[in-house]
């Protein structure tokens, strides 16, 4: 028996729509106002797509936020309206800052309840979440009645996924849930959603000019780019006209760090080579692709970003370009075609000035990689750049790395190499700490066959580190590896001359609290025990957690963002 043969209440109308639409699973919280939806698995018949159960609501929804990164899809977060909307609010603000697509389903207290001090009511009679939610969403409305059900969802879906990625919010009150809907549901056009244009004349007069007189030429992927089909037609394009290109660290696995005109990243936790390639005088051209503009993509909004000829800026969003960076030759449109019409269009420019390009690549090839490649191994208190390149070396090549915010975060996007789109994960615009527990379990569920590795800090652990338990009830085999070095490293150095509280953590064994949740453990303080432990991790079929006691006052390779951030001395 099939979904869309049975007589539907709302709540069944959705999640049957959501399974239509491609959507596996969702990730929620269970309260009463969304009964409905859990009647939906009783004994007798349960719906084709599956709830994964989180400990909280923001575990929830950054689950949700990780799945929609790892599928290219949108990420679904069901909670109860009130305090479940609430807690969910970090996720949703998180997303919208990454332009990650979450929809956030809230349950709602009955119509015609409101304005009598009802139980958690969320409608504009008591704390208003439409209202809340309205500046982090790219929608955010209360559904009215059966008949507009379809009409919200549908709405609430193409706003999310349409020009800017932004995630959305739906409110559903309970007697909605519960009201029959006799209607089959038809998956929205995917041309409706993100269709391919740009303007030919713009393309013109850079392949007629610019590119004319331009021979030193990088790329810059940006975080905005979430589909392995721009990687292709990346690598096709660099390869065509030996362009070599750079990422971010919100981007970072888009173009494969192993390839010979990789630059590695640039900006915030970047690579010397990307860094002095980019800064450079000489340069001719800089095209950014898909390019989110914040102060860590942007090596703190560096002065010497001024390639001779300007720069290109591809972007679906006109209202994008030119934020908060001048722009030289700025084009609407989305990236592949962009792509797509120089790799189609031979007779170009670019091709005429290959060879010299090729010459100045030999140059490039010279700087090193990073700014600092010692060999840490011998370290005491472990180094966190030894656990990053000794697990690099362990792992399968596939791994999924995803990094929680803190210093930790700063050498395992400098020591990891990422070789293909969804290798890396890290949220790194409102970058909230403990993002990464959670967001793993999302992320391990789209893509069930591939090795997911976390890293994360003892700081990171303290916000959403009870989610591993989600992970344990679900046996999802995640590895994760946590830099406990009892301190928040990230502001450290910041504090050196306060009191010890606004830095220093309890040394807290998150081995034993691992085990407590179900979980295989052990602590690693010799930095010779490391190795054994991390293949004891991989070769065990259980969700597994490392407590490498790692020191506290490593300095983490940002040489020269630290020294563009001294220009902004209130940063």
């Amino acid at each position: 028996m099939t979904m869309n043969n049975l007589n539907k209440n709302g709540a069944r109308f959705i999640l049957s729509a959501l399974y239509e639409e491609g959507i596996e699973y969702f990730f929620m919280v269970p309260g009463k106002i969304i009964n409905p939806f859990m009647c939906c698995y009783n004994i007798n018949f349960q719906e084709k797509i599956r709830p994964i159960i989180a400990a909280h609501e923001s575990g929830a929804a950054y689950m949700a936020d990780g799945y929609a990164r790892a599928t290219g899809k949108f990420g679904v977060c069901l909670v109860i309206d009130g305090p479940g909307s609430v807690n969910a609010v970090p996720g949703i603000a998180a997303a919208y800052a990454d332009n990650s697509a979450v929809l956030l389903i809230a349950g709602r207290i009955p119509r015609g309840f409101e304005m009598k001090g009802a139980l958690q009511d969320a409608t504009q009679s008591g704390v208003n979440l439409t209202s809340l939610m309205k500046p982090i969403t790219a929608s955010a409305h209360d559904v009215p009645d059966i008949s507009s059900l379809e009409s919200y969802f549908k709405n609430a879906i193409k706003t999310m996924l349409g020009c800017e990625i932004k995630p959305a919010y739906l409110a559903i009150p309970k007697d909605i849930q519960l009201e029959e809907i006799n209607q089959l549901y038809k998956k929205i056009n995917e041309n409706l959603l993100r269709h391919s244009f740009f303007n030919d004349s713009q393309l013109e007069i850079l392949k007629n000019k610019v590119f004319l007189t331009s021979k030193k030429i990088c790329v810059i992927m940006g975080g905005k780019i979430r589909s392995s089909k721009i990687t292709e037609a990346i690598i096709y394009f660099s390869e065509k006209y030996s362009i070599p290109v750079a990422t971010t660290i919100s981007s970072k696995g888009f173009f494969p760090e192993d390839h010979f005109l990789s630059l590695g990243m640039f900006g915030y936790s970047g690579h010397r080579r990307a860094i002095d390639s980019i800064l450079s005088d000489g340069l001719d051209l800089l095209i950014l692709i898909g390019f989110d503009v914040t102060q860590w993509t942007t090596l703190a909004w560096h002065k010497n970003i001024k390639p001779k000829n300007g720069i290109i800026q591809v972007d679906r969003n006109p209202a994008y370009l030119g934020k908060n960076l001048a722009i030289d030759y700025p084009i609407v449109g989305d990236e592949f075609s962009f792509l797509q019409y120089f790799i189609k269009n031979d007779e170009n420019s670019l091709l005429k000035t290959v060879d010299a390009r090729k010459d100045w690549l030999d140059k490039i090839n010279e700087i090193p990689m990073y700014y600092e490649d010692e060999d840490y191994s011998g370290n005491y208190p472990v180094h966190p750049a030894f656990v990053v390149k000794l697990a690099r070396k362990i792992f399968p090549r596939d791994t999924m790395l995803v990094v929680d915010a803190g210093s930790h975060r700063v050498f395992v996007a400098h020591y990891w190499k990422a070789y293909g789109p969804f290798d890396f994960f890290a949220t790194t615009t409102l970058a909230p700490m403990g993002w990464a527990v959670p967001a793993s379990i999302g992320i391990k569920i789209a893509h069930p066959d591939r090795p997911c590795l976390v890293i994360t800090g003892d700081g990171c652990m303290l916000m959403n580190g009870i989610e591993i338990q989600t992970a344990a009830r679900y046996k999802l085999k995640i590895i994760y590896i946590v830099v406990n070095n009892g301190y928040y490293g990230a502001t450290f150095f910041n504090n050196r001359n306060n009191i010890q509280e606004m830095s220093c953590l309890p040394t807290h064994n998150w081995a034993q609290f691992a085990s407590a949740l179900g979980l295989e453990s052990c602590i690693v303080e010799d930095p010779k025990e490391l190795e054994e432990a991390l293949y004891l991790a991989v070769k065990s079929n259980k969700t597994f957690l490392l407590d490498v006691r790692c020191g506290y006052e490593y300095r983490p390779p940002l040489q020269e963002y630290t020294k563009q951030l001294k220009e902004f001395s209130i940063l």
